[in-house]
Formats: structure tokens, C-alpha cells, sequence
């Protein structure tokens, strides 16, 4: 009987032995995998921050028909010339492209010109008056040998005829009258200003200027017959350009409360739900996706969508979007991580911005209940 009963004990005790083992090697293998499963995981909050419909600042139009043709001479020259790498000007651009904004600019300086079309007339009759009396020979107020460059220079005279040719008169009139290495001089020291050339300088400076006095005023005539047509146009073609161009950029606030990392597709979609079961999906694609992809462990990240341009929709599409934009259609904006899991937002308003005073609602309410 006692070695019955030495052989239960001895029994008993190698069992419980073999029983914690067990259960020791079992928890240590549960550790890994409750963690796997249950605490090393990624967990997403995801919203809209944003909607906005962006309209490109670099679109660039030319000027291809005859009422638009009239605004070239207001758009700068820069624009329309090549320059060689001296900074000289060249030929002038075969097929030049603008802004809208230059146009607009282009078009108000025009707008301008048309009310000050009297006193531009004005300023070149007082122009060529003054050579008249320089030229004559028995204005004894204005003698010829007195007539000097700063009087071109306050006539601004590339206003009026090319700027090459108003650099070519400056030049030749300080030439004439005040480059001392060239004149020949009195014995009383006075320079000897070459009368002749100077006089038929001024002639052919006064042709130019009639000339461009007619062609001025054809030129403004023009222009007005066309003012209200350039402005039709103008109002057009942004129209056209802006609404064809643009496109949807959509904000993501993505909030990863896990204690595990993990990645975004670059593709995403937003649903606007309109009138009941009625909807228009939008694909989007991610701005730099390489760096904003992944969402890391216990971070909150701000990431960029962005649709094709309108002029990539069907047309049907294009305009069914255009109309709800500005509405009160329910924005959902749908994303996919690398797992498979897919991401839905809270309803957004389909509105640009819309959502700011719901969040200063937000914020004043959170500082009145924490008393600051």
C-alpha cells in the first residue's frame, strides 16, 4: 500500500509539471498572435477636409480671330517677340499664346485707349506742331540749333511708332547735337550742330508721326466697332477654357488611432449622391502618392486627391457635376489600403469650403465645456 501510494504521488506531481509546461509554451505562443490580430493593427478614421473645383491659372489662349487680333498692340512686347540671349529683341512669335489674364489686362488698357482717343490726337498734333515751329526759319522762339534730345524723350515716343525707330531718332539727335567727339566748333567754342541733318531728321520723325496718327485712329475705330464683340468673346473663350480645364481637388484627413502602420492606393473615388437613390462617381488619383501612401502608427495625415480634367468627362457628365456643384448633393469620399479595406467619409456638403463653420461650431463648443 505504501508503494501504491508513493507511485500516485510521484504520478501527480510529473502530471502538473507536464500541465504548466503546456500551458506556459501556449501563452507564450497566444502573446504573438494577440497582438497580430488584436492590438498591432491599424485603425482608421477617415473625412473630407475639403472639396474645391480649381480653375487653372496657366491656360493660355491666341489670339485667332480678327476682334482679338486688335488687343495685340496693348499685350506687352516681351510676350510677343523672341530675344536672343544678349536680351536683344528678334523676330516676332509666329503663333503666340497668352493668359486669360493678360488678355483681361490686354482689354482694359484698350477699353482705355478708346476714352482717351481725343487726347492721344492731341498729344501728337502738339508734336508735330513743335517740329513745325523748329523747322521753320522764322520762329525765332524755337531756333533749330536749340531742339534737343530730352524733348523726344518726354514724348514717350514708343507709344506712338516702333521702338526701334524711337531709339534710332533719340540717337541721332544726341548725336547731332550733343556728342562733342564728332562736332566741330566755333572759335568762340560754341559746337557747330549740323543744321541740315538735323532738319531732315525732324521731317522724317514728323511723317512718322502723321503716320501714326491716321494709323491710330484706324486702329481705334476698329476697335471700337469690335470693343463689345472682343469682350463677348473674351468672356467665352474663359468660359470655355475654365470649365473645360478645370478640375476637382479633394482633401482627405486620415486619422490612424492603430498601433500599426499601412498604405493607401493611389485611386480613389468620390460618390456625390443627389435626389434619393441618384449618384455621380468622380475618380480621383493621389498627389505624391510615393511619400503620402503610407499612413503610420498613431499619426494624423492630410492627403490630396485630384480628379481628370471636365474636358475628359463625357459630356453629359461634365454638366450633370457642374450643375450639382454648389448644392447641397452629399459628398462620400471612398478609399482602398493595401488589405483591401475600404474607407468611407462622413457626407460632405458638395460645396467648396462648405464645412468651416461647422468646425468653428465644433471648436467653440469643446472651449466652452473645457471652460477656457
Amino acid at each position: 500500500m505504501g508503494q501504491l501510494g508513493w507511485v500516485k504521488n510521484t504520478a501527480i506531481r510529473h502530471t502538473k509539471a507536464l500541465v504548466i509546461g503546456i500551458l506556459g509554451t501556449l501563452s507564450a505562443a497566444a502573446i504573438p498572435i494577440w497582438q497580430i490580430y488584436f492590438v498591432d493593427v491599424s485603425n482608421l478614421e477617415t473625412s473630407i477636409g475639403a472639396i474645391r473645383l480649381i480653375h487653372p491659372s496657366d491656360i493660355q489662349v491666341s489670339l485667332d480671330t480678327a476682334p482679338l487680333d486688335l488687343l495685340e498692340p496693348y499685350i506687352p512686347e516681351e510676350l510677343r517677340y523672341k530675344y536672343d540671349q544678349q536680351g536683344h529683341r528678334a523676330d516676332k512669335l509666329e503663333y503666340p499664346k497668352f493668359k486669360l489674364s493678360q488678355l483681361d489686362q490686354a482689354y482694359q488698357l484698350a477699353q482705355a485707349e478708346l476714352l482717351d482717343q481725343s487726347d492721344t490726337n492731341a498729344k501728337l498734333q502738339s508734336h508735330i506742331k513743335t517740329i513745325n515751329e523748329f523747322l521753320s526759319p522764322t520762329d525765332l522762339e524755337h531756333r533749330l540749333t536749340e531742339f534737343r534730345v530730352s524733348t523726344l524723350r518726354s514724348w514717350n515716343l514708343s507709344n506712338y511708332i516702333d521702338d526701334i525707330e524711337a531709339n534710332y531718332y533719340q540717337q541721332q539727335v544726341l548725336k547731332l547735337t550733343r556728342d562733342y567727339a564728332t562736332l566741330h566748333f566755333t572759335k568762340h567754342g560754341q559746337p557747330l550742330i549740323h543744321q541740315t541733318a538735323l532738319a531732315f531728321l525732324l521731317q522724317d520723325l514728323k511723317e512718322d508721326l502723321q503716320d501714326a496718327t491716321r494709323q491710330t485712329n484706324h486702329r481705334l475705330n476698329l476697335l471700337r466697332d469690335n470693343i463689345h464683340n472682343i469682350g463677348s468673346q473674351l468672356a467665352r473663350i474663359k468660359q470655355q477654357q475654365l470649365t473645360d480645364n478645370s478640375y476637382f481637388e479633394i482633401e482627405q484627413i486620415v486619422s490612424n488611432v492603430g498601433r500599426a502602420s499601412t498604405s493607401f492606393q493611389p485611386q480613389a473615388m468620390l460618390r456625390v449622391s443627389f435626389g434619393g437613390a441618384n449618384h455621380e462617381n468622380i475618380r480621383l488619383s493621389m498627389r505624391d502618392y510615393q511619400r503620402n501612401a503610407e499612413i503610420p502608427a498613431a499619426t494624423t495625415r492630410l492627403i490630396s486627391y485630384h480628379s481628370a480634367a471636365l474636358k475628359e468627362l463625357q459630356p453629359s457628365e461634365r454638366r450633370l457635376l457642374l450643375a450639382l456643384w454648389g448644392t447641397r448633393g452629399d459628398a462620400r469620399l471612398l478609399t482602398m489600403d493595401t488589405q483591401g479595406t475600404i474607407y468611407i467619409t462622413p457626407p460632405k456638403a458638395f460645396l467648396d469650403n462648405q464645412d468651416n463653420k461647422q468646425l468653428l461650431d465644433q471648436l467653440k463648443a469643446v472651449a466652452n465645456k473645457k471652460g477656457i
